[in-house]
């Protein structure tokens, strides 16, 4: 799990069971690619030999240019992988990272059996442009620009699907359905949790909400009071902690 983003020059990790120690960039992403290379390329290669001389197995090829199963390709047995991408998140409110006022058990039990990011560069921070590094790979600096999956970007979802991996995106970012922003292409499936932010998912009834008693006096502007009375239609009918945007997602 990553203190923030996922471009960095160099980070300190701690392994679960073993001792910390700094890791440079280069040496994790190393020591990760070979043992995901070990893991294609044994599930390309079948059953191996519990003894004797062996030749080194090759790897299931990842990217030929075209859509459609790999040839060769295997389902990766067992391989299960979640990636949680929640905008806003402090570190310092997370209990791995040291938090004492805000309790999070789940994500700390998660720490310990995992790796642990503490020193993170950021890139592409604002909500679009980061997620379309975490989707495709691909650096988008120097602009950083706010726009939609290319036409000829390859996500992550894309090759997984090529190797049998199935995949699901729940998502309440509603920013990832705007018109041609295509961040689901690839999925075998989507959900789309609405009703966050400014998402115009409720029409009315406007007249219901008064803004201003949500806000400052001083900050009231015409723009926030648009904006905030959509949110409040939005989660007109919220109950209790499930009915959260990000507990539904979840």
């Amino acid at each position: 799990m990553s203190q923030q983003n996922e471009n960095v020059s160099e980070r300190s990790v701690s392994l679960a069971g073993q001792d910390s120690r700094p890791v440079t960039r280069r040496v994790f992403i190393g020591t990760v690619a070979a043992g995901a290379a070990a893991l294609v390329g044994s599930a390309a290669a079948g059953p191996q030999k519990a003894a004797g001389p062996e030749k080194p197995a090759e790897k299931a090829p990842v990217w030929s240019g075209t859509l459609g199963p790999a040839a060769g390709a295997r389902k990766l047995s067992g391989l299960n992988i979640i990636v949680i991408i929640a905008d806003t998140f402090r570190a310092d409110h997370v209990g791995c990272y040291g938090s004492r006022r805000v309790k999070t058990p789940h994500l700390d039990k998660l720490a310990q059996q995992s790796v642990v990011f503490t020193n993170v560069t950021t890139e592409g921070l604002p909500t679009i442009p980061c997620r379309r590094v975490y989707h495709t790979g691909k650096s988008v600096l120097p602009e950083s620009k706010w726009q939609p999956l290319a036409a000829g970007d390859t996500s992550f979802a894309e090759i997984a699907g090529r190797h049998g991996v199935t995949s699901g995106f729940v998502v309440d970012t509603y920013h990832h359905f705007k018109p041609d922003y295509n961040f689901h292409r690839g999925f075998d499936s989507w959900q789309w949790i609405r009703g966050q932010e400014t998402d115009k998912w409720k029409s009315g009834p406007k007249e219901a909400f008064d803004p201003r008693k949500h806000m400052p006096a001083h900050l009231w502007n015409e723009a926030y009071d648009r904006n905030m009375r959509q949110y409040l239609m939005n989660t007109r009918d919220r109950r209790g902690p499930e009915d959260y945007f990000c507990a539904q997602s979840c």
